[in-house]
């Protein structure tokens, strides 16, 4: 798999350490296969590659979930994360696309500042400032 400007745009701006985290996953015991992928499991194996990304600190679950009112979102995200000291919603998704329900519900709107890290990124006409980082653009 090549990856495309988009997702070399996501790596430079996501990752600190490439080289580090694909020579993370070499060490996993076996290779993450997509019928391994549920939501639980997303959110665990990047936790398990937190340290390689750019995400100063992040902030779980629902009780201390953050929740962004500006006229635009009233979405509660999986995460809040942040990067040189400013905050982003981060959503865990299987694939990317499964964000797409969360703006059908009218829980987000589509344009605005969300990092969804997925297993897969499938949703390739998503509205512009959804950032996206697949696992599977590491394990190819």
């Amino acid at each position: 798999m090549t990856l495309g400007s988009f997702e070399m745009e996501m790596i430079g701006k996501y990752v600190k350490d490439s080289k580090g985290l694909i020579v993370e996953l070499r060490r996993w015991e076996r290779p993450l296969v997509a019928e391994d992928m549920y939501h639980d499991a997303v959110v665990f194996h990047w936790g398990r590659l937190f340290r390689f990304l750019s995400i100063e600190d992040i902030t779980f679950g629902p009780s201390r979930g953050w929740k962004r009112k500006e006229g635009v979102f009233d979405a509660k995200f999986d995460a809040a994360g942040w990067i040189t000291g400013k905050s982003i919603p981060i959503e865990f998704e299987i694939r990317s696309s499964g964000f797409r329900d969360h703006v059908k519900k009218g829980q987000a709107k589509g344009g605005e500042n969300v990092l969804i890290l997925c297993w897969k990124d499938d949703w390739h006409d998503r509205p512009k400032g959804l950032d996206v980082l697949a696992l599977e653009w590491f394990w190819r």
